[in-house]
């Protein structure tokens, strides 16, 4: 049998879509082709082209209010549903430069750091956190890639953590944050997602990036670490505080369990920290 229904073909053009079905084996022998699967999609368009509309974003407040919104999600009560939704039309506005540039304005790494420091730790959100650092992961490599430095881009930004600080200055809140995000590398959430640790490892250079003080923290952290792998390794010194820095399990610890959960955190650390040392190493500005 045949049926028909109408579709809009174009603006105020409407002509009838004609829809043929057969039912195997009625009426005879069904002689028809079966479609058993589809072709491969077409290769994606260019994001720019894909993604274009979404530079009205970025015309307007919209991504301001976005970005708005992410960083507040913590007070909603519906925000189990509304962040993976706000994260999603965040990630499609960063396709484009237009928007990528904007957000950077914006101070987005700032807030999805923020707000990171408070998911990573809660394995039910390991998901959103993956995709929250992704987006993150995006922004810092367009301002890596960028001609200017991101400071440049960032003149107005003073005092959210994003322009550089005054010279012998240390900026408590950048600091703290590095801080956060160090102490989540060995957090079960994150190491039971290896494409989180990668892309934490890939974040935390750009963290650094034109900050002597911060980028001491980082290799200090690391240091305490790798002091327990590597005999000889040089430990931190000018009265370092001991933080809980994971160590390598030792005979004194009582319970398979817990060596094991040791040695895992401290693998998680070193994997994290010969990433960032690549990254480091990949990045001029990281090396002045």
């Amino acid at each position: 049998g045949a049926g028909g229904a109408r579709v809009a073909s174009g603006a105020g053009d409407l002509s009838p879509m004609v829809v043929v079905f057969r039912l195997q084996g009625l009426d005879g022998e069904a002689t028809e082709p079966i479609i058993e699967t589809l072709a491969p999609l077409a290769p994606s368009a260019d994001p720019e082209t894909e993604f274009a509309m979404t530079a009205l974003m970025s015309r307007t407040e919209g991504l301001k209010l976005l970005l708005d919104r992410i960083r507040d999600m913590a007070g909603f009560h519906a925000r189990l549903e509304l962040e993976p939704l706000a994260l999603s039309l965040l990630s499609s506005c960063c396709k484009i430069a237009v928007n990528r540039k904007a957000a950077l304005s914006l101070h987005a790494v700032d807030i999805l750091l923020f707000r990171l420091c408070s998911l990573i730790p809660d394995e039910a959100q390991a998901a959103t956190s993956e995709a929250m650092l992704a987006i993150v992961a995006t922004l810092v490599t367009h301002a890596q890639q960028a001609s200017s430095p991101l400071e440049a881009d960032l003149a107005s930004a003073a005092g959210d953590g994003w322009a550089p600080a005054a010279a012998g200055e240390e900026n408590a809140a950048e600091a703290a944050r590095l801080t956060k995000l160090l102490d989540c590398v060995g957090l079960p959430s994150v190491r039971s997602r290896p494409v989180l640790l990668q892309t934490l490892a890939q974040v935390l250079p750009f963290l650094t990036r034109g900050r002597k003080a911060l980028l001491d923290l980082l290799v200090k952290r690391f240091l305490v670490l790798l002091a327990f792998a590597v005999p000889g390794t040089p430990t931190p010194r000018d009265g370092d505080e001991e933080r809980a820095t994971p160590a390598f399990p030792s005979a004194e610890r009582e319970g398979d369990v817990q060596v094991r959960e040791e040695a895992d955190e401290s693998e998680a650390y070193i994997e994290c920290f010969v990433c960032v040392v690549q990254r480091l190493g990949a990045d001029e500005d990281s090396q002045r």
